[in-house]
């Protein structure tokens, strides 16, 4: 897995737990965190501290997503470190 895009607040496993598992067993996965609960703020900043590049407010549409993804990938340096993915090109950012 290149990249995971998790929630922060799930009913079994809280997202911030998923991202420091992510971080320890994975080291160069590419994280982004997605939550639409009350007190955002302090939620991002922990998401990142614990090792999220990207943290999304919902609700977001398509458009958001797949623009958080490409800048995500690309700040990570994603094609770079993975040569035989790079081949397929940049991420389609199409319209619903």
């Amino acid at each position: 897995v290149d990249l995971v895009i998790t929630d922060i607040f799930m009913p079994e496993k809280d997202g911030l737990s998923t991202i420091r598992d992510f971080r320890q067993q994975f080291p160069n996965v590419i994280l982004i965190a997605m939550s639409g609960q009350p007190d955002l703020a302090h939620s991002f900043f922990l998401a990142q501290q614990l090792g999220a590049q990207c943290v999304l407010e919902k609700p977001f549409d398509r458009e958001k997503l797949l623009g958080a993804v490409a800048d995500t990938l690309q700040a990570a340096g994603w094609r770079q470190n993975n040569p035989q993915r790079g081949n397929a090109g940049p991420i389609e950012k199409k319209s619903p």
